[in-house]
């Protein structure tokens, strides 16, 4: 907690009762546009130039949700219940978009869901209010 009474959004690891940060808002885009982008190269029609460079923004994106995890693992201490709880995540870091791994997609699409979760959770009625009042 805060001297105002408010709770601690700069915590790098989640942990319940912590409200969605800046953070978590920018990893949710970042998931829901690599879902468009590689929605875009799988069922649209795009050149090989195009391809590329998705296989490029795709592997560029991953590398900024690794170094988001590692951030937050840090942050917990490197402890393993870190790991047991968010492995999910780290099947998200996959760089889906290149051919040899495009099964794994759905991988993110759970990404997109959980972080939503984590949305609605911490940004409810409930947790706005103020704890002291």
């Amino acid at each position: 907690m805060t001297t105002a009474g408010m709770i601690d959004t700069s915590a790098t690891a989640r942990r319940p009762g912590r409200l969605v940060g800046p953070s978590d808002w920018i990893m949710l885009v970042l998931a829901v546009a690599s879902v468009v982008l590689l929605g875009w190269e799988t069922f649209g029609t795009v050149s090989h130039e195009t391809a590329v460079r998705i296989v490029q923004i795709d592997a560029t994106i991953c590398g900024i949700f690794a170094a988001e995890f590692l951030w937050r693992w840090r942050g917990a201490g490197w402890r393993r219940d870190f790991l047991w709880r968010n492995w999910y995540e780290i099947l998200g870091m996959i760089p889906v978009s290149h051919p040899a791994v495009r099964s794994f997609r759905l991988i993110r699409l759970v990404r997109i869901a959980v972080l939503l979760c984590w949305a609605g959770r911490w940004t409810g009625p409930s947790a706005r209010s103020s704890p002291i009042g």
